[in-house]
């Protein structure tokens, strides 16, 4: 059976699916569940929400991607984890998490090319400010950031669109995040 968003992206696309999964939570872990731990309730929610969703959502597409000749698969990884180095303390667990999309999403490309379907993701960067983040935070991640703003979520639809309809990229993970890699 077909996930609801599988069905969903058939419904209003009337082609193969195009499947996104969540960013998920970029909070901190508690300090007590430092050292992190696959088991600890803050990695676990993080693996589950990260990279476990991706898998699932993946594994409940490519039937239907099969049986359409082909299609997209498109996950969502972190600029960070894309950028190989870890950054902030804290976050071992959405780091490596998103680490483990990038691997999904270029395992899944190699198996999945011969049925034509490309499995590609997209890593953000500073789209969005978040609701509690002060006026001072935000301006110092867009001074971090080298086009020196944010990027608004525009940015995302247009790197979804480019591998929507791209029919010869796979198994890369496109960092949209204005340069914030290089900083």
């Amino acid at each position: 059976m077909r996930s609801f968003a599988v069905g969903l992206a058939f419904a209003v696309l009337s082609s193969p699916a195009v499947q996104n999964n969540p960013t998920g939570s970029r909070q901190p872990l508690s300090a007590s569940a430092l050292p992190v731990t696959v088991t600890s309730p803050d990695g676990r929610i993080k693996f589950d929400v990260n990279l476990r969703s991706a898998f699932l959502c993946a594994h409940a597409a490519v039937p239907a991607l099969r049986a359409a000749g082909g299609g997209r698969i498109i996950n969502f990884a972190d600029w960070l984890a894309r950028s190989g180095r870890p950054n902030y303390k804290g976050f071992t667990s959405y780091y490596t998490a998103k680490a483990g999309v990038i691997a999904l999403t270029e395992s899944l490309a190699l198996e999945l090319a011969q049925d034509q379907i490309l499995v590609n993701a997209i890593a953000p960067g500073p789209i969005l400010a978040p609701p509690d983040l002060s006026a001072e935070e935000v301006a110092e991640v867009a001074a971090a950031t080298p086009v020196g703003r944010w990027g608004g979520e525009a940015e995302i639809v247009k790197a979804v669109l480019f591998l929507c309809e791209t029919d010869f990229v796979t198994g890369e993970t496109i960092r949209v995040d204005g340069g914030r890699h290089l900083a």
